[in-house]
C-alpha cells in the first residue's frame, strides 16, 4: 500500500473519529440509535441464544453422530442477531442488511430442517437402519450433500417452502397470508439488493459519519416488520415440530419463561390469530 494512500486512510479515520467525538447523538442521529430494531434483535437474539441452551437433548434418531441440531443452528442464528447488532450500533447498516438476509435463510432452512427430521423419525421403525442414516439429513451432517441440491434454474428457496407448505396448510396460510407475503417478499428483495449493491444508495449506508438517517431509519422499519414475521414463523414450526425447546425445566407442559416473554411480546399483539392457533395445536400451555 502507497504512503498516500495510507495518509489518505489515516485522514479519514481522524476525520470519522471527530466526527462522532463532536457531533452528539442528537436530532435525527438521535432518533436512529434509538430506533426500536436494537431493542428487537436484542430480544430476538436473547430468545435464541435461551433455546440454544434449553433444548439439550442429542438424541434426534434421524440423523446419526454426535451434532446437536438444534444447539448448534440456534446458537448460531443468536450470533448472526448479535453481529446485525453490533454493525449497526456502528452504522454499518449496508452489511447489517446482509446479514440479515443470512438470518431470514437460516431461519427458512432450520424449519425445513426440523420437517425433514421430523419426518425420518416418524420413519425410524420402518426404515433400515443403513438407509435411514444415509439420508439427505446425514449426508448434509458429513459435508456429502446440500439439504436441497439445485436443479437448473430451479428455486432453491421455493423448493424449501414447499416443503413448508405441506407440513400444515392451515399454520403456513396463517403465517403466509397476503400481508405477510408482502412484508417477507419485500424485506427479502431488500436484503438481497443490498448484498448485491443493486441500489447505489446502499454504498453511502455504510459510514456512520455519512449516514442519511433519514433514509436508513425508513430502511431499519422495513427491516424490523420483516425480522419479526420471520422470527414468528420460526417459532411457530419449533413449537409444533420441536417443543422440547421451549419446555421449561420442570416435567409440566409450561413453555420457558423467556419464550412465553416472546411469545406475549412478539406473537400475541401482533400475530393473535397465529397464537391462538399455537394455544390449540402444541402440548404447551402458554400463559393467558
Amino acid at each position: 500500500m502507497s504512503l498516500r494512500i495510507l495518509q489518505n486512510n489515516s485522514k479519514m479515520k481522524t476525520f470519522q473519529d471527530n466526527y462522532k467525538n463532536e457531533c452528539p447523538k442528537s436530532g435525527i442521529r438521535q432518533k436512529y440509535f434509538q430506533h426500536s430494531i436494537f431493542k428487537t434483535l436484542t430480544d430476538i437474539k436473547e430468545f435464541y441464544e435461551g433455546l440454544s441452551g434449553n433444548d439439550e437433548s442429542s438424541t434426534i434418531l434421524a440423523i446419526k453422530g454426535y451434532i446437536n441440531v438444534n444447539w448448534d443452528i440456534f446458537a448460531s442464528i443468536s450470533n448472526t442477531v448479535d453481529s446485525i447488532i453490533t454493525l449497526l450500533e456502528r452504522g454499518r447498516v449496508n452489511d447489517s442488511i446482509a446479514l440479515m438476509r443470512k438470518f431470514n435463510d437460516a431461519v427458512i432452512m432450520s424449519v425445513y430442517l426440523l420437517i425433514m427430521i421430523e419426518k425420518g423419525e416418524k420413519n425410524f421403525l420402518e426404515i433400515d437402519y443403513a438407509s435411514l442414516y444415509d439420508n439427505v439429513l446425514n449426508q448434509w451432517v458429513r459435508g456429502e450433500a446440500n439439504l436441497i441440491e439445485k436443479k437448473d434454474n430451479e428455486d432453491k428457496m421455493e423448493a424449501y417452502m414447499t416443503v413448508i407448505r405441506e407440513r400444515d396448510y392451515k399454520l403456513y396460510d396463517l403465517l403466509f397470508s397476503k400481508q405477510n407475503k408482502k412484508v417477507f417478499g419485500q424485506g427479502r428483495s431488500s436484503f438481497n439488493d443490498n448484498i448485491h449493491y443493486n441500489k447505489l444508495d446502499s454504498f453511502l449506508w455504510n459510514n456512520d459519519a455519512f449516514l442519511d438517517y433519514d433514509t436508513c431509519i425508513s430502511v431499519l422499519n422495513e427491516a424490523e416488520n420483516t425480522i419479526k414475521l420471520i422470527s414468528a414463523i420460526h417459532f411457530a414450526y419449533v413449537a409444533l415440530i420441536r417443543p422440547m425447546a421451549l419446555k421449561a425445566e420442570d416435567y409440566s407442559s409450561s413453555v420457558a419463561p423467556f419464550v412465553d416473554d416472546f411469545f406475549q411480546q412478539y406473537i400475541v399483539p401482533k400475530y393473535s390469530t397465529l397464537a391462538d392457533y399455537l394455544k390449540q395445536c402444541s402440548f404447551l400451555t402458554f400463559d393467558e
